[in-house]
């Protein structure tokens, strides 16, 4: 299982809706207001999963990235 809480923003006939992990997060009337949730809901998981995604995803499926976190280790500098 992935550490990446994925989110997706997809246009519906009804509007717009955020899939979190592949599954109905919520149902939004606007793509904004859509994406403003998924940015947020994805910030306040990243601290369970560790990184975070959303993708905006168009009619014939494909998707880019509009959001993400990722961890970073620490570097050690000896000296």
């Amino acid at each position: 299982m992935s550490d990446i809480a994925s989110f997706a923003v997809v246009e519906d006939p009804a509007g717009w809706k955020v899939l979190r992990n592949g599954a109905l997060h919520s149902a939004h009337a606007s793509k904004d207001e859509a994406i403003a949730i998924a940015i947020a809901d994805a910030s306040l998981t990243r601290g369970a999963h560790g990184e975070a995604e959303v993708r905006l995803q168009d009619a014939s499926g494909g998707s880019r990235c509009i959001w993400s976190y990722r961890r970073v280790e620490p570097s050690t500098i000896d000296g």
